[in-house]
């Protein structure tokens, strides 16, 4: 074989391994972002459990402690359902999310590329909120400028991912901000027309102005890659 076939080889083999390792990454972070999704659902039916104990007059702790001799109310079963569902939900996460961790920076280091699809890790990572994913893609490199495809020729970077369809996650664009990306004043009129009204308070309060764009697009970002 001559030298050049070796190198091709040897490229190919390359390359090959890292497909294989970036097909591990988005692995992870699927499951990382489905453990936040499960463990936002899981808060979502305790703070309406919580609802439903204040409107009925049930206390908390007597209901966690002495369930047994509770028994006049209806809603006492859903409320210590809800109750008992959150707390394994976020003991698992907590140990999923510790492990997806390490996992993904292992990947990384092996040679998985956070910016591939032209930073689509970060990109939903961003999407899901999930502020320490977002901190590990970009200690290991990931771009906060790389504007990424999420639907047909619809083009985002990041901060665009956390008010996009109702996204909302005011934690991840703060990060973000913190991290160096740079919002504008039509940051602000895009969040509001995807009812992410947090993140829109938020940029609010950082001193920015709603402005509607000179040319009015159902998505803000439909000029693909920088």
């Amino acid at each position: 074989m001559s030298h050049n076939q070796e190198d091709f080889s040897r490229a190919s083999a390359g390359k090959r391994d890292r497909i294989a390792l970036n097909k591990q990454l988005y692995a992870v972070i699927e499951s990382l972002n489905r453990d936040l999704d499960e463990l936002r659902s899981a808060n979502n039916d305790l703070a309406e459990s919580n609802e439903l104990a204040v409107l009925h007059g049930l206390d908390w702790i007597r209901i966690w402690n002495n369930r047994r001799g509770l028994q006049r109310f209806d809603c006492e079963e859903k409320v210590v359902a809800a109750r008992k569902r959150w707390q394994s939900t976020l003991d698992g996460y907590k140990s999923h999310e510790t492990d997806g961790l390490r996992k993904l920076k292992r990947i990384l280091k092996l040679g998985a590329d956070p910016n591939v699809d032209n930073g689509r890790p970060l990109y939903l990572a961003c999407k899901h909120g999930n502020v320490s994913l977002i901190t590990a893609l970009h200690a290991a490199g990931a771009s906060l400028e790389r504007r990424t495809a999420w639907f047909c020729t619809n083009w985002g970077d990041p901060l665009h991912a956390t008010w996009a369809c109702r996204a909302n996650h005011v934690e991840a664009a703060r990060l973000l901000i913190q991290l160096g990306c740079k919002p504008c004043d039509e940051d602000v009129y895009w969040a509001r027309q995807h009812e992410s009204y947090g993140v829109e308070k938020f940029l609010g309060e950082l001193g920015f102005k709603e402005r509607v764009p000179r040319r009015t697009r159902t998505c803000p970002w439909d000029f693909g890659p920088r």
